[in-house]
C-alpha cells in the first residue's frame, strides 16, 4: 500500500525537476492512494487546485475584433456584449492581455499554481519558485482594502531581459523562456528574470476585482459601447509593437486586451472577455492556388505565395477556407496580397494588380474526377465513396480519433503509398515484417506502430470508436447520447451484443437504425447521416467486430441517490468527485436538478435566473462542501 510519505517524496522530487518515476507511474500510485484514503486525501499537486485558486483561473472567452471580425465567421466584442445583455453605458476596464502564463496564489496558504488545463483541473504547484513574492502578495489586500482569498498573476519575462540575455538565445519569444524556467524548476532564474504581474483578485465573499497596480497607466475605463475607445486602446498597443510598459520602464509583450464589465458601486467584475489583436501584416505575391482534400472529402483551397517572413516564421501557404472565399477574392496569378499572421496566417485581400490570368474555381475532385455540387461553395466535397483520397482521409481520421499516437499522418501516407493499407481494417492486419518492407522502417519503429495500434484499440469507449467511423458531422457525444437513450443502463454492452447479433444473422444496418431512439436535440438530418454512414461503412464495421480488432470498455454503473446537482460558473473537479462518490448526479444545470452550485453568493447567470424562478435551492461551492462533511 502506497503511503503519504512516499507520495510526498515523489511530489517534492517532481517540484524540483528531478522526478523519481514517470508521470504515468506516479498517476497510478496517486490514484491507488486516493482510492484507499478517500478523495479528500488527494495532495495539492498537478491534479488538484485549492478552491481559492480554482475560482479565479477560468479561461476567458475570446473575441477577434471589436465591431468587425478579423476573419470570416468569428465573434467580435460587439457580439459578446450583445449576448451578455451589457448596457451601452455600463462601466468597462480595458487592460493589456500579457503574453505570458497564468499563475494563481492562494493567499491563505500561500500556495502558487499554474492555471494548467482548466477543463480537467490539472495544474502544477510552483510554490517553491515564487514564495519569495509572499510579502508582495500579502500587500495587495492592504492596497485594495479587501480581505482576499486569492490572486491571479501573469508570469512573464520582459522583452528587455529577453533580448539582452545569452541563455535565452535559443528561444523565439519571452514566453518560451518563461515556460522553460517553470519547467526546469530553476529558482535562481525564476527570481532573476520572471516577474509576477497581478491582474485579478478574489475576495473571501467570492467577488473578483481587476487589479491594475503597476499597469495602472496602461489601463482605461470606458463605456461598454465605446467601440472607438477600445479600438484606440488597441491601436495604442500596436503603435508600441504590441507591448505594454510597467512603472519601471520594462516592456512586456501583449497578444490582446482584456475587457472587464465591472459593477459601478463596488467595482467587482460581472463578466469579461479577451480581444485578440493581430498586428503582423505583410505583402507578398500570389503564385497560384492548390486544393487539399480533408478526411471527410471536403475540399479546401490553399494559396501558394512567394515566401514572406514573420519574425522566425516563413509563410508560403495560406488556407482560404472554402471555394466561396476564392470566388469573393477574385484574384489573378501574380497579384500582390496582404497576409496577416498571429498563430496561423490569413490572407486579408488582394490589390488585383497581377498581369496573369484570373484563377479559376475547381469544379471536380482532383483525385477521382467526380463533379462537385457547386451550389454551396462554402461546403464543397467529393461524394464518391470509392475515391482514393477520401478512403485515405478516412483512415487518417480513424487513427486520429482512436488516439493511435504512434501512427502519425506521414506514416499512414507511407503505408498507403506502399500498398500496405487500403481501408481501415487493414491497420489491424499490419505485421512487423510488412512495415519493415518500407524504406526507413526498422524493427523498433515497426513494433512501436503495432504497440500504438494495440494500446489504442483495447478497452475503448464505445462512443469513441463509433465517432471514428467515417460518418460526416456525427460526433462522439452524439453517438453517446443515441446509444444511451436507446439502451439505457449498460448501453455499451447491449449495443455491441445487438451489433454482433445483426452481423451474425447477415442482416444490414437497417435493423439497428430502426431501433434507435432519438435523444432531445438530435435532429432528423443527423439520423439520416448516421443511417447513410452505417450503410457505406457496414463492411468495415463487420470486419472489425467479427475479427475482434477492437475491444470495448465496460460500462461503469454508479449507484445514485436520485438527486441531480447542476453547476454554473464552476468546474471544481474535487467537488464533482465528492458529490458523485456520495451518489449525486452532477451535470450542467437543467430544471430536473434539485440544487444549483455557483462559485460565490452574488454570481449571476441564465442558470441562476432559471433556478430561482423554479424555486430550486442555490448554494455556493463552499456550502456544497459543508453539506458533504
Amino acid at each position: 500500500m502506497i503511503t503519504k510519505e512516499e507520495i510526498d517524496k515523489y511530489i517534492e522530487a517532481y517540484s524540483k525537476g528531478t522526478p523519481l518515476i514517470s508521470d504515468e507511474a506516479y498517476d497510478q500510485l496517486l490514484e491507488e492512494y486516493v482510492k484507499a484514503n478517500g478523495e479528500a486525501s488527494r495532495p495539492f499537486t498537478r491534479a488538484k487546485q485549492s478552491t481559492a485558486i480554482n475560482d479565479i483561473v477560468g479561461t476567458l472567452p475570446k473575441c477577434m475584433g471589436v465591431e468587425i471580425p478579423m476573419r470570416e465567421g468569428q465573434d467580435t466584442y460587439k457580439d459578446w456584449k450583445r449576448r451578455k445583455g451589457i448596457p451601452d453605458d455600463a462601466l468597462i476596464i480595458v487592460q493589456p492581455k500579457l503574453d505570458g502564463g497564468s499563475v494563481a496564489c492562494d493567499l491563505k496558504s500561500l500556495q502558487y499554481a499554474t492555471r494548467g488545463d482548466y477543463d480537467n483541473g490539472e495544474s502544477e504547484d510552483v510554490t517553491e519558485l515564487f514564495n519569495s513574492h509572499n510579502n508582495e502578495m500579502m500587500n495587495i489586500g492592504k492596497i485594495m482594502n479587501l480581505d482576499l482569498a486569492s490572486a491571479k498573476f501573469e508570469s512573464i519575462i520582459s522583452r528587455n531581459y529577453f533580448d539582452n540575455t545569452d541563455i535565452f538565445k535559443d528561444k523565439k519569444r519571452p514566453r518560451d523562456a518563461m515556460s522553460a524556467i517553470l519547467h526546469s524548476r530553476n529558482i535562481d532564474l525564476a527570481n532573476q528574470f520572471i516577474r509576477l504581474i497581478p491582474l485579478r483578485v478574489l475576495d473571501t465573499t467570492g467577488k473578483q476585482y481587476v487589479y491594475m497596480g503597476d499597469l495602472n497607466n496602461e489601463c482605461a475605463e470606458l463605456h461598454a459601447a465605446d467601440y472607438d475607445g477600445i479600438k484606440g486602446f488597441i491601436d495604442g498597443l500596436l503603435d508600441k509593437g504590441a507591448k505594454t510598459i510597467d512603472s519601471n520602464g520594462l516592456e512586456y509583450e501583449c497578444d490582446g486586451v482584456v475587457v472587464s464589465w465591472v459593477d459601478r458601486l463596488d467595482g467587482h467584475i460581472i463578466d469579461e472577455c479577451a480581444i485578440k489583436i493581430l498586428n503582423m501584416v505583410k505583402e507578398t505575391k500570389l503564385i497560384g492556388i492548390t486544393y487539399q482534400m480533408g478526411t471527410t472529402g471536403r475540399i479546401t483551397p490553399v494559396a501558394i505565395l512567394e515566401p514572406v517572413k514573420f519574425g522566425e516564421v516563413t509563410v508560403s501557404r495560406v488556407t482560404l477556407s472554402n471555394l466561396a472565399r476564392v470566388q469573393n477574392l477574385n484574384m489573378n496569378y501574380g497579384d500582390t496580397v496582404r497576409v496577416m499572421y498571429n498563430i496561423i496566417p490569413y490572407l486579408l485581400d488582394s490589390y488585383h494588380d497581377g498581369e496573369g490570368l484570373q484563377i479559376p474555381l475547381i469544379d471536380k475532385c482532383p483525385s477521382c474526377g467526380t463533379p462537385f455540387n457547386m451550389r454551396m461553395l462554402k461546403i464543397v466535397e467529393c461524394t464518391n465513396p470509392h475515391c482514393n483520397a477520401r478512403k485515405l482521409g478516412s483512415i487518417i481520421k480513424y487513427c486520429k480519433h482512436m488516439k493511435m499516437m504512434g501512427l502519425a499522418e506521414n506514416k499512414i501516407n507511407d503505408m498507403w503509398d506502399a500498398g500496405l493499407i487500403h481501408d481501415i481494417p487493414d491497420i489491424y492486419k499490419l505485421t512487423s515484417e510488412k512495415i519493415q518492407t518500407m524504406d526507413g522502417y526498422k524493427e523498433k519503429s515497426a513494433n512501436n506502430i503495432l504497440k500504438a495500434i494495440k494500446n489504442s484499440s483495447t478497452a475503448v469507449p464505445l462512443e469513441r470508436w463509433l465517432g471514428s467511423i467515417p460518418i460526416t458531422n456525427v460526433s462522439t457525444n452524439t453517438w453517446k447520447s443515441i446509444i444511451g437513450c436507446t439502451y439505457g443502463v449498460g448501453a455499451a454492452e447491449k449495443f455491441i451484443e445487438r451489433l454482433k447479433e445483426v452481423i451474425n444473422k447477415n442482416e444490414g444496418p437497417e435493423e439497428l437504425i430502426c431501433e434507435f431512439r432519438i435523444p432531445a436535440g438530435c435532429g432528423t438530418l443527423t439520423i439520416n447521416k448516421i443511417a447513410e454512414g452505417l450503410r457505406l461503412n457496414w463492411n468495415i464495421i463487420k470486419d472489425i467486430i467479427q475479427n475482434n480488432m477492437v475491444t470495448f470498455k465496460q460500462s461503469v454503473i454508479k449507484k445514485t441517490n436520485g438527486v441531480k446537482v447542476g453547476l454554473s460558473g464552476t468546474r471544481d473537479k474535487n467537488l464533482i468527485q465528492c458529490l458523485e462518490d456520495r451518489g449525486y448526479e452532477v451535470m450542467k444545470y437543467n430544471d430536473s436538478c434539485a440544487y444549483l452550485v455557483i462559485p460565490y453568493p452574488d454570481y449571476q447567470s441564465d442558470s441562476v435566473n432559471r433556478a430561482r424562478k423554479k424555486g430550486k435551492q442555490i448554494i455556493t461551492i463552499q456550502e456544497a462542501y459543508d453539506k458533504l462533511k
